[in-house]
């Protein structure tokens, strides 16, 4: 029998989300109404709003995807 794992969060506030990008809540706020790509929050209840971290880590691979794209390393030859 396999001892048993902790789940994971599917889930995020916007505080977890601020931390995860070393800012404020504001910023992420601004940044899901104006940063094009920003993964969009889900409304889960009244006054209740989540982002999943699964959209975050696409959005953070497709960052990392396009800067590996716009400034390749001149070790890659």
């Amino acid at each position: 029998m396999q001892p048993e794992q902790e789940a994971k969060p599917q889930f995020l506030t916007v505080d977890q989300v601020g931390e995860r990008y070393g800012t404020s809540k504001a910023s992420i706020w601004r940044w899901s109404k104006k940063v094009k790509h920003f993964p969009a929050p889900l409304k889960v209840g009244p006054n209740c709003t989540r982002w999943r971290i699964s959209d975050l880590e696409k959005y953070e691979q497709d960052l990392h995807d396009i800067s590996m794209t716009a400034f390749p390393s001149p070790y890659d030859e």
